[in-house]
C-alpha cells in the first residue's frame, strides 16, 4: 500500500519486483513513470483508484505476464506507448469513457485479449496498438473514434469482427494487415 503523500512513482521504480500480486494506484498518484512495473511477472491484480488521473509512463507495465484484467478509468486520458506490451494472459480490458488516446504499442501481444470496445471519447488509435493479440475476436469502435494508424491491429490472427464507426476518417497502412479470418 503506498503513504497518502506519494504523488509520483518514478521511472523503473519497481522493475522486476517478481512477487508484487496486486497492486492499487491511489487517486492522488499523478504520474507512473516510464518501465515502473516492468516485469512484475507475479501482478494479477491492477486497479486504479476512483478519479485516479494519473499520467502513464511508457511501457510502465511491460511483461507483466500474469495480469489478466485491467480497467482504464476515464480520468486517465491517454494509454501510453507500450503500457501493456507482451502482458501475455490479459483477458480482458475495460476502457471507460474519458479516455481520448490508445498509443501505439499500448497492448500489442497480449495474446490472450479476446474482445475490446473503444468508447467514443478515444479519438485515435496507434501504430501497432493491438497488433499480435492472436486471440482478439471483436472489436467494436463506438461513434467518436476518427482515426486507426498503421498496423493498429495487424497479426491479429483470429480477428473475425470489426465495426467501424461513421466517424472514422482514417484507417492506416496495414491496419488489418494478417488478420485471416477476416
Amino acid at each position: 500500500e503506498f503513504p497518502s503523500t506519494l504523488t509520483e512513482i518514478g521511472k523503473e521504480a519497481f522493475t522486476g519486483c517478481a512477487l508484487i500480486e496486486s497492486l492499487i494506484i491511489p487517486a492522488q498518484i499523478t504520474s507512473v513513470g516510464e518501465l515502473a512495473f516492468q516485469g512484475c511477472t507475479a501482478l494479477k491484480t491492477l486497479t486504479f483508484a476512483a478519479g485516479c488521473a494519473a499520467q502513464i509512463g511508457q511501457y510502465a507495465f511491460i511483461d507483466c505476464n500474469s495480469l489478466k484484467s485491467v480497467t482504464i478509468p476515464g480520468t486517465i486520458k491517454a494509454v501510453a506507448a507500450g503500457t501493456f506490451f507482451e502482458c501475455l494472459a490479459l483477458e480482458t480490458v475495460v476502457i471507460e469513457q474519458g479516455v481520448e488516446v490508445i498509443g501505439s504499442q499500448a497492448f500489442q501481444k497480449c495474446t490472450a485479449l479476446q474482445s475490446l470496445t473503444l468508447p467514443a471519447s478515444v479519438a485515435s488509435i496507434g501504430s501497432y496498438a493491438f497488433s499480435g493479440c492472436e486471440k482478439l475476436r471483436t472489436v467494436t469502435l463506438e461513434p467518436g473514434v476518427k482515426a486507426i494508424a498503421a498496423a493498429a491491429f495487424s497479426e491479429c490472427e483470429g480477428l473475425r469482427t470489426v465495426r467501424l464507426p461513421e466517424s472514422l476518417s482514417a484507417i492506416g497502412l496495414w491496419a488489418f494487415n494478417c488478420c485471416n479470418m477476416m
